[in-house]
Parts: structure tokens; C-alpha cells; sequence
């Protein structure tokens, strides 16, 4: 029940992880979007959502009963490291990519921003 209730923030997990392992020279232009610090933005939404989908399969599995009564602080924590892994990884083993602290503050801004966006999604139901 444990991995099938967190099955969704695994997955996502390994799509972040795809995602920031892209080689720098082959990503592709984003210039015809111009949204100034796009990168940031996308930075942001992947750990915003990762937070949400942790919190819901914690809260979702009843093994293992601390993690379901901690749920919130167990995500951010999680994924706090986790974009700290991905930054290290890229600035490491990444061709033509470079681990960023302004990446990393983006990711920790959807850390713990994912919290209210899980209240807001998960109880408040709007438009429903």
C-alpha cells in the first residue's frame, strides 16, 4: 500500500530527474516564450507539484504511521534534498550544465509553497 500510495510522487521524481539531466546544449530554445527567468519558473513548478504528490501519498498510506502524521514536514524535507542532489548532479556529472543556487532557492520557494498549494488543491476543491 506504501508504494502504490506514493506511486504518482516516484514517478514524478524520476520525470524531474530526466528533466534536470537534459544536457545544457541540448534543451531546447525557450526565447519565443519570453517570460523573463522561465527557467526558474519551471525550477519552481517541478518542486511545488513534487511536494503536493508526496504529501497526498503519505497521507494516502497507513503503514507506516509517523510519515502519514508528519506528512508535510516529511515532503519539504524530501524534496529540499532531492533538489539539492539534482543541483550537485548537475554541477557534477551534467554535460554543459551547472549546478545553481538561484535554481536551488527557485526549488526550495516550491518546497515550501507546495504546503498551502496542497491545502488549496486537496480541501479547498475550487470550483466544485
Amino acid at each position: 500500500m506504501f508504494f502504490k500510495s506514493n506511486l504518482s510522487g516516484f514517478l514524478w521524481a524520476v520525470l524531474i530527474l530526466i528533466l534536470l539531466s537534459i544536457p545544457g546544449d541540448k534543451i531546447p530554445d525557450t526565447s519565443f516564450i519570453n517570460i523573463p527567468y522561465f527557467d526558474k519558473i519551471v525550477h519552481f513548478v517541478l518542486f511545488n507539484v513534487q511536494v503536493v504528490l508526496l504529501v497526498i501519498g503519505l497521507k494516502k498510506q497507513f503503514r507506516y504511521r509517523l510519515l502519514q502524521e508528519h506528512a508535510f514536514l516529511v515532503s519539504v524535507c524530501a524534496a529540499l534534498f532531492y533538489s539539492a542532489f539534482t543541483e550537485v548532479l548537475q554541477e557534477i556529472f551534467i554535460v554543459s550544465r551547472t549546478g545553481n543556487i538561484l535554481d536551488f532557492t527557485a526549488d526550495a520557494a516550491g518546497c515550501f509553497l507546495g504546503v498551502p498549494c496542497f491545502y488549496f488543491v486537496y480541501y479547498l476543491k475550487p470550483g466544485l
